[in-house]
């Protein structure tokens, strides 16, 4: 049964009744979620893939023009693999790459596409954990307990 929401984002509570208790099932999220994109199990994953995937005949390494590439390279080693708080899962999976493809145009391509990326999906997965953390107290708040509760009906 669908309830009246005021949700503005694929994030905000479900505009439908859940079995589980809300709390409980966003803070099943915010974990999985966490878990998941923890740097270091996001690029233990990204190797993990690349060790599975096979190339086809058919299949090319981008070619970029060098120059851009180097600046965001350089840009990558700075802000990841220096300014970062992930900057070891950085430096491992770079190594990584480096030691096993170096010589596969397209997996090392890939690897450095999913390098670079990884930036963006950690931060994201921060962030949203952030967000999930404060609707998580705001529905205790409302709810005046700090135990998870049952979703009002």
């Amino acid at each position: 049964m669908l309830d009246e929401s005021d949700a503005t984002s694929n994030f905000d509570t479900p505009n439908f009744r859940t079995l589980l208790p809300l709390p409980l099932l966003l803070q099943g999220f915010r974990e999985t979620l966490v878990a998941l994109y923890s740097p270091s199990a996001f690029y233990d994953r990204a190797y993990r893939s690349l060790q599975q995937w096979q190339v086809r005949k058919q299949q090319k390494a981008t070619e970029y023009p060098l120059r851009p590439i180097l600046g965001i390279l350089a840009r990558s080693i700075f802000r990841q693999g220096i300014l970062s708080s992930y900057r070891k899962s950085y430096w491992k999976f770079l190594f990584q790459l480096l030691s096993k493809w170096s010589g596969d145009s397209p997996k090392f391509s890939m690897g450095i596409t999913i390098l670079l990326s990884g930036n963006h999906f950690i931060r994201y997965a921060k962030n949203l954990a952030v967000h999930l953390d404060s609707g998580l107290s705001k529905l205790r708040t409302e709810d005046g307990t700090t135990a998870i509760s049952a979703h009002p009906r």
